[in-house]
């Protein structure tokens, strides 16, 4: 066999492009490294991907390498689907991989999806969602537009006064209608007709009927999702948890393996063709070691980080408590590695365990005061809320108050905005006669 030099640097310039890339392995799902892998052996003739018929003891040997994890006899079925919201997600991906100008924006734009709430809102605070991820605020900006601009129209807003003014907008109404939302919706709630009307300068008959076409639009971006359109995708985690008296093991999930064997035809030809040839093979084996190195560290870092999350939140996974104060910062300190490699380890992961499969990154929690999570404060004023007199509730401030008493200290506007992200009303509306 003689291999041509023209083939060898062809090759070798694509192994090259893919060996840089291999820095970016962190980021990747399991499933994605397995396509990655499958990539790789189509340009790299001593890479051969597992393949499912492959999971045997026969088949491995001291030549072939091999992270893989097969699935216990009693592992449940891994047919196990998303919910509406994330098949819904799925198909807002495939218009953000088309209209993205480049990785970073995609990647980001990726990451605003999966932080979307129930509802479709975006209520991360901006800046922190940044320092949080790593990301540049030029960049989040241009892909938080980027997500506002694709349909529906208005996703990832901040509230819903800003989804119905882009609603607005977008339907080519009134503009007038984003000063009545901005300035009277609370009067509108209160069907002040009368005063609203004095003050924009309307008839109140053209305010009855705007009031009609606002009350025509959307209340959330994920309203009435048509999943007969969505059909559900397979979530396959890429850690499990399980509970071994009141201990917590965590593992790469066992329900999908990857990994690649060597050929080994082409490693007992080397030494024994020409020159030529025997310096392409041993180069392609040098690559195919690279990348065996880059998925093991890969793999050693993905674990490590689950492991300190679990055990640091063990309150959470074992007793049902809050989620303490968690970040990048925190991981990156505790395992040695780059806040930026936490970051792409956190992107995209899920962990399965007693409750369900979630984002490894939605046990991290952002610290607001004292050492207490975003966590641990709204179930304070959710238990505060539940425990008022119905007829003469808390006022926002009232909860500040009573807070302080505890010794936690937070602004009056931190209560206004955990209390609308539990979708719980002011205290106008809570009050019963």
């Amino acid at each position: 066999m003689r291999l041509k030099s023209q083939l060898k640097l062809k090759t070798k310039l694509n192994i090259t492009q893919n060996l840089l890339e291999a820095i970016e392995l962190h980021s990747l799902t399991n499933t994605e490294l397995s396509n990655y892998i499958n990539q790789l052996s189509e340009e790299n003739i001593m890479i051969e991907p597992l393949l499912s018929s492959q999971d045997d003891s026969d088949n491995l040997h001291s030549d072939c390498f091999s992270i893989y994890y097969k699935q216990d006899d009693d592992a449940k079925d891994w047919a196990d689907f998303l919910s509406d919201k994330e098949s819904y997600i799925n198909n807002l991906i495939k218009q953000i991989c088309l209209q993205a100008p480049s990785k970073t924006i995609k990647d980001i734009a990726i990451k605003i999806l999966y932080s979307l709430d129930d509802q479709g809102y975006f209520k991360e605070d901006y800046v922190y969602f940044c320092k949080k991820y790593s990301f540049d605020q030029a960049s989040f900006q241009q892909a938080l537009n980027l997500v506002q601009e694709i349909e529906p129209a208005g996703l990832a807003s901040a509230d819903i006064k800003d989804f119905l003014k882009i609603q607005i907008i977008d339907q080519g109404l009134d503009v007038r209608l984003t000063t009545l939302i901005d300035q009277h919706l609370e009067s509108v709630k209160r069907k002040d007709y009368k005063e609203i009307s004095e003050k924009i300068g309307v008839t109140k008959d053209k305010l009855l009927e705007w009031i009609q076409l606002i009350a025509s639009l959307r209340l959330s971006p994920f309203e009435n999702l048509d999943v007969d359109e969505t059909p559900p995708i397979q979530l396959i985690p890429d850690f499990k948890i399980e509970k071994k008296d009141q201990e917590l093991v965590v593992r790469l999930a066992n329900a999908h393996y990857h990994g690649f064997r060597y050929n080994k035809d082409y490693i007992n030809m080397i030494g024994k063709l020409d020159y030529n040839s025997n310096d392409f093979l041993s180069w392609q084996y040098s690559i195919a070691k690279q990348i065996e190195e880059a998925i093991r560290i890969r793999d050693y870092n993905m674990l490590r980080i689950a492991q300190f999350i679990v055990s640091y939140q063990s309150d959470f996974f074992l007793y049902q408590g809050f989620l303490k104060p968690l970040s990048n910062k925190d991981i990156a300190s505790y395992t040695q590695l780059s806040e930026s490699t936490v970051s792409r380890v956190l992107a995209n992961k899920y962990i399965e365990y007693d409750k369900g499969i979630k984002l490894l990154s939605s046990f991290l929690s952002h610290e607001v005061t004292d050492g207490l999570s975003q966590d641990y404060i709204k179930e304070m004023i959710c238990m505060l809320i539940k425990n008022e007199n119905k007829t003469k509730p808390l006022s926002d401030q009232a909860i500040v108050n009573l807070l302080e008493d505890k010794d936690i200290q937070i602004a009056r506007r931190t209560v206004a905005k955990y209390r609308n992200e539990l979708n719980i009303p002011n205290r106008t509306y809570r009050k019963e006669s």
